[in-house]
């Protein structure tokens, strides 16, 4: 299975060495101060987000380059490390998991018993229902498979393609659609924009457009 992790150009450089690390052995910063920070020892993926996460990460520098790695599945050193995302497993159990507290503490609270996941395929169900999984441990090099960039500034726009909030509500939504984005962003597969009347009909959410990137560049390890 091919997955997605975005994060800043900046650091493409060291992961191309080391590989994908989990940011507590990095640096403690995390991207998502305003929700929940994400697990120190965690690397997440994505089927279909990984671009708005790169935006994300990026920043809004005007030298800002947003990337996007593609992962297979199949190469891992320990597939038995891919767990859930404990943000599924939170919004999940709202209502009926007796779980107490609010969103911070009841996601802390399945991060803590996460590692009773291991070697099950309750990632594949994260996935499924969230759109996103993780890893617990470093991706090496190896298991990637290509990269796509492209300056954030020239392509602000780009932003509004993967304008989204991400829960099981839209991911049962829009989540295929994200997934088609997604597949066309690393092929280049690029068009014009619209029409009022394609918008309207089924097919924008199965098989949408998307626009030409300024600066796009593809590469294949």
């Amino acid at each position: 299975m091919r997955l997605y992790h975005g994060t800043a150009g900046r650091w493409l450089p060291s992961i191309l060495r080391q590989g994908l690390e989990p940011r507590g052995r990095k640096v403690s910063r995390s991207n998502w101060k305003e929700t929940v920070p994400s697990n120190p020892n965690c690397v997440y993926f994505s089927s279909c987000y990984a671009p708005y996460f790169a935006f994300k990460a990026a920043g809004d520098s005007n030298k800002a380059i947003c990337a996007v790695i593609e992962i297979e599945t199949d190469r891992l050193p320990a597939q038995n490390l891919l767990l859930p995302d404990e943000d599924c497993l939170e919004q999940a159990g709202r209502s009926y998991d007796g779980v107490p507290g609010g969103i911070l503490a009841r996601t802390l609270h399945y991060r803590r018993d996460m590692q009773r996941f291991n070697g099950t395929d309750a990632w594949k169900l994260s996935l499924e229902y969230l759109g996103t999984c993780a890893y617990h441990g470093i991706v090496p090099p190896g298991a990637i498979t290509r990269i796509v960039t492209w300056p954030h500034q020239p392509n602000i726009k780009l932003m509004l393609t993967w304008d989204l909030s991400v829960s099981l509500a839209h991911q049962r939504v829009c989540g295929n659609r994200y997934r088609v984005l997604t597949r066309k962003l690393f092929d280049g597969e690029f068009s014009h924009s619209p029409s009022v009347e394609a918008v309207k009909t089924p097919h924008w959410l199965d098989d949408p457009p998307l626009p030409p990137i300024e600066g796009w560049q593809v590469t294949r390890l």
